[in-house]
């Protein structure tokens, strides 16, 4: 049992590191490669004990330590099925160590040419790699073998001194064994060759067998889709006819909306020219789709400078109808009415938005948030109201905001008084006062796919105060892009930065 069970395992190494999924050439390699290694280790185990039986115990190392390096690389590719590394430590080893070992004995003559194994390794090459990777090794093999060459005398001094005979005998072992190798590594490889070609054949004829039994099942579903393609074609005429009616309607109402949109453009632009009176100031203005639900609104005369950021409810075009009622709406009370009392602004919108959308007629609950500020030119006071919506300013180093009412305007509260308190605030130069909706802070996205919120972007404004207009204007810009990343944007975004 004992015997059978080595002879098992002497069978099984030459299969060490094959994979179920290698093709038949790859596993032939891996056989070559393997019986190459196991037939020098052979030879290292036969030189060791002759070196052993002369007394040469320091030559003796040289051949047991092949022996010994092979099995751990063996066990290495055992392990890792790293076939490239595995295949190129014992190409190496079995080229350089029988020249130490022949250099060891003394030279050509006394070691019998020890040299010859070498070659083994190139014919290992040879079977397991490309042409251009076995160029190689042949180039240092006679670059050891010239080198060997000039320096042969040199190792005189390592001489064995043993008889002529022996010597002799040593030269008949090397090419005797090393003939054996190459021939028994030619059977093996032929061998191997035809029973992978038979596995081959095998392989081929049971794939034509199912290539057969598929064609014949791919007939008979192709009869079947032959019989579905008429009905087909016509299902598909009639889907394109109705693909040319959509994209006809489409287009129609995308021209709709980018009309609507230079519309909502052209009365923004208006308010941007009266900014070109402010000191410094910038407008962050992202729509979510063609058309906002948010816009600003700005007003200046020889006294005041008005400024307002409102959020409608919704974005796209119902948030653009509701942005053109706002807009229309400031103009009354502002322009036509005369009224800078932020308070009563935002008391006055309240009620023109509720006659608008006829609240106690129907159960609609639009509005909007708003925040809106007017500032004395000469004395940098600042006057806020807020229906939902906070002014922060920025001076001195220091974030400071002022809250506006929990109710927004509008939005179908009317069983509730609603009181727009003007706020009082004087402002030192350079300062910055920001005016922003909810869509910057409600963005969802970093690593986490969590909301920005209103604590974070104060910060953020904290590092920014200081710089430009224009470069506050470009990092915000950044910050939204890289805060959202490739998640969709998630409502409109305002933000209005004024230096006072």
């Amino acid at each position: 049992m004992i015997i059978k069970g080595l002879i098992s395992i002497l069978k099984s190494l030459p299969s060490i590191g094959i994979l179920p999924e290698d093709t038949p050439a790859i596993k032939l390699r891996k056989r070559f490669m393997n019986s190459m290694a196991l037939l020098m280790s052979n030879g290292g185990i036969m030189w060791g004990g002759i070196s052993l039986y002369f007394g040469l115990l320091i030559p003796a190392i040289i051949p047991i330590s092949y022996t010994l390096l092979t099995g751990v690389n063996l066990f290495y590719f055992h392990k890792s099925k790293n076939f490239r590394v595995y295949r190129t430590l014992q190409v190496l080893m079995s080229l350089a160590l029988p020249f130490l070992f022949q250099w060891s004995l003394g030279g050509l003559i006394d070691s019998g040419a020890m040299m010859l194994w070498s070659f083994l390794a190139l014919v290992g090459s040879m079977s397991v790699q490309d042409v251009r990777q076995s160029i190689y090794w042949l180039f240092i093999y006679l670059v050891l073998v010239i080198f060997s060459g000039f320096t042969d005398h040199l190792f005189a001094d390592y001489s064995i001194n043993l008889p002529k005979s022996i010597l002799i005998w040593f030269f008949v072992v090397n090419i005797a064994f090393i003939s054996a190798v190459i021939f028994g590594l030619m059977l093996y490889y032929i061998d191997s060759r035809i029973k992978a070609g038979t596995e081959l054949e095998t392989l081929n004829s049971t794939l034509e067998e199912k290539v057969e039994t598929r064609t014949q099942e791919l007939q008979e579903i192709n009869n079947v889709l032959n019989n579905m393609n008429d009905e087909l074609w016509s299902t598909i005429n009639q889907v394109e006819e109705q693909n040319k009616i959509i994209e006809h309607k489409n287009k129609n109402i995308t021209d709709s909306l980018n009309y609507a949109r230079r519309i909502q453009r052209a009365i923004l632009s208006n308010s941007d020219q009266v900014c070109q009176k402010l000191k410094e100031y910038f407008v962050f203005f992202r729509p979510k789709d063609i058309v906002s639900g948010d816009f600003y609104w700005f007003h200046c005369d020889n006294d005041y400078f008005i400024a307002a950021a409102v959020d409608c409810t919704g974005h796209g075009v119902p948030g653009a109808f509701m942005s053109l009622i706002g807009d229309s709406l400031l103009n009354q009370i502002i322009l036509d009415k005369h009224i800078m009392d932020p308070g009563l602004i935002l008391h006055q919108m309240d009620e023109g938005v509720a006659r608008a959308l006829k609240y106690e007629e129907n159960n609609r609950r639009d509005g909007m948030d708003m925040a809106l500020i007017v500032i004395n030119k000469y004395n940098n006071e600042v006057r806020f109201a807020g229906a939902k919506s906070s002014m922060v300013f920025i001076q001195g180093g220091e974030v400071n905001t002022i809250k506006g009412e929990s109710y927004p305007i509008g939005g179908g509260y009317t069983k509730i008084t609603k009181n727009f308190t003007t706020q009082y605030v004087t402002i030192k130069p350079d300062a910055m006062i920001y005016l922003y909706t909810d869509g910057f802070v409600d963005q969802i996205g970093g690593s986490a796919n969590r909301k920005y919120l209103n604590n974070r972007f104060r910060e953020f404004l904290l590092t920014q105060y200081q710089f430009s207009a224009q470069e506050q204007h470009q990092n915000i810009d950044k910050e939204f892009d890289s805060w959202k990343g490739n998640l969709s944007q998630t409502d409109d975004v305002l933000v209005l930065g004024i230096r006072v």
